[in-house]
């Protein structure tokens, strides 16, 4: 009977510590009064307050997020000269920074594939667009017309999206950008156009270059460090809260993905276009 006894005690202890330790798993609430910037890879979450949110499924991820990590020490060396130009002409103090908004009751936040934050919905199940950024954008956003050069435009997300704008060699403009890709699988783009294989959304508070661009897209073949180019078709904006690019559906086969919800390239990616808007 003792030896019984012990083993239930055992069994008890192991289910106490099962369930402390999904705690902050799926149908957990978590008190916060900022939007997490990391969680387990697919994780959804919705604010039912605005500073408390419940995890509808995945959780809290306790281990170090390698995309973050490698987002935030840029894989393209041009990019930090770059960078360090428009610290010195005073354009990178002078453009605009978005940060994810303050959280409000109903909104739900999703992340990627990456454990990265993907997408953020109001409390209709519609893309939350921060109307702040874009008033910011269309308003404030001076840097878009100094004549330097080079020129940082935007940043925006937790993890080290930025916009430039520079002055090639023949004179011609050219918009680059750095950051994150992720994927959208919306059937209508811009202008009633049916989204196909190769069509791309830009960033709309601070990237709504001309429908039907070209966009250059270059980033990491999947599994491996080598950087592919692509050209690709800008034919819908997004709030894009944490990425530089979305790539419609299959068009992620370019670099050896098989698309499924809410996934993201691995690495940073680099765009371009021209400077048309």
């Amino acid at each position: 009977m003792k030896f019984l006894q012990k083993i239930g005690y055992i069994t008890l202890a192991l289910l106490m510590i099962l369930c402390i330790g999904n705690s902050v798993n799926a149908a957990s609430t978590v008190s916060s009064s900022t939007i997490p910037e990391t969680m387990m890879p697919y994780t959804e979450i919705e604010f039912i307050s605005n500073d408390t949110y419940k995890i509808l499924k995945g959780g809290i991820s306790t281990e170090t997020n390698t995309q973050k990590s490698l987002l935030e020490r840029s894989s393209f060396q041009e990019a930090n000269k770059l960078e360090a130009e428009c610290q010195s002409n005073g354009t990178a103090a002078t453009a605009i920074h978005e940060d994810y908004p303050t959280p409000q009751k109903g909104m739900t936040i999703i992340y990627g594939s990456d454990g990265l934050l993907t997408k953020i919905l109001d409390k209709t199940g519609k893309e939350f667009i921060d109307n702040n950024s874009t008033l910011n954008s269309v308003n404030n956003n001076l840097n878009s017309r100094v004549a330097a050069s080079k020129v940082k435009i935007a940043s925006w997300g937790a993890n080290n999206n930025r916009l430039y704008r520079k002055t090639m060699s023949n004179g011609t403009k050219k918009i680059i950008g750095y950051g994150r890709a992720t994927t959208f699988n919306d059937k209508v783009g811009q202008r009633d156009h049916t989204l196909v294989k190769g069509d791309i959304a830009t960033k709309m508070a601070y990237d709504n270059c001309k429908f039907g661009l070209e966009v250059k897209v270059k980033a990491n073949k999947k599994g491996t460090s080598t950087k592919v180019s692509h050209n690709m078709k800008k034919c819908d904006v997004g709030g894009m809260p944490n990425a530089i690019v979305d790539i419609w559906k299959t068009g992620v086969s370019y670099w050896g993905y098989t698309y499924s919800s809410n996934l993201s390239l691995s690495g940073e990616v680099k765009i371009i276009h021209a400077n048309q808007y």
